[in-house]
């Protein structure tokens, strides 16, 4: 072998070790404890705004949708009575 495929054959060998890291993913980052504290504090604000704004809509939905599911079952328990006394007067 020749000095120049010698060269080219170690080129190529140290491009295919440098290949092969860079398809690997990046370890994950590690936090450190202030940094941990500091994103459970905002977690938790985040939360705890999150949380009132959802109570709130859910005592709205709650409060629009009842009365349209009662409504509902109203209008389908009196035509089950109509039903039923039609069919017992023709007897």
């Amino acid at each position: 072998m020749s000095a120049i495929s010698k060269t080219l054959a170690c080129l190529g060998l140290v491009l295919w070790v440098f290949s092969w890291q860079s398809c690997t993913e990046p370890p994950p980052l590690k936090l450190t404890s202030a940094q941990r504290d500091q994103l459970d504090t905002l977690y938790q604000n985040e939360v705890t705004i999150l949380a009132s704004r959802l109570d709130s809509l859910c005592i709205e939905m709650e409060k629009s949708d009842l009365q349209v599911v009662v409504d509902s079952l109203l209008a389908l328990r009196k035509s089950q009575e109509q039903n039923l006394r039609k069919k017992y007067q023709k007897k």
